[in-house]
Order: C-alpha cells, then structure tokens, then sequence
C-alpha cells in the first residue's frame, strides 16, 4: 500500500500533462500511453478511483477544498474535483480534493 500510495502522485503528474495542449502530436501519444499503462497496472493490483462530481460530500472520502454558496444544486453535493482520490483494495489511500455546494 505504502508503495503504490508514493506512485499515485506521478499518475496525477501524467493526468495534468495529458490536459495540456501541445502541437507535437507524437509527444500526447506517447504521454497517454505511458499513463495509461502505469493505471492500468496499479488498477490490476487493486486501486479504484473515487467517483466524486455529483457525489454527496463524504467526509470520510472527500476533503473539501472550496465552498462554493449556491442554490443550483443541492446542499453539500460535490460540485468538483481539484485532486482524484483512491481506494486501494477496499480501504481508502487517499481522499479526493473537492469543490463542495453550500446553501447561501
């Protein structure tokens, strides 16, 4: 568990590379590739992402981040996420870093 929680911020690493634009077509493929690989090996030893956007807030699996008053959503819904968070077989590794709804 130790190990892959030191590997998950270098799958984040790739997840910010992969947004940013670039004209060297050949260079995204490469970087997809290599991230998907990386995921695809740490998902086979058990790691799960949190499902968060139009989530209720849970304390216990989220850490809010940003409050955001708003009355377009319903009280405490997760409005988005700044950082994935993981399970690692059934047990939380990390908590998702969160943008939480407020009633004003």
């Amino acid at each position: 568990m130790d190990l892959v929680k030191d590997i998950v911020p270098v799958l984040d690493d790739f997840e910010r590379a992969l947004k940013v634009e670039t004209a060297d077509q050949n260079y995204a493929k490469g970087i997809e590739l290599i991230h998907q690989r990386l995921y695809d090996n740490l998902k086979k030893l058990g790691l799960e992402p949190l499902e968060t956007t139009g989530k209720k807030f849970d304390p216990n699996l989220h850490q809010a981040v940003e409050r955001v008053q708003t009355e377009e959503v319903e009280d405490q819904m997760v409005l988005g996420e700044f950082q994935r968070g993981y399970n690692f077989r059934g047990k939380l590794l990390r908590p998702a870093m969160v943008k939480v709804a407020v009633k004003p």
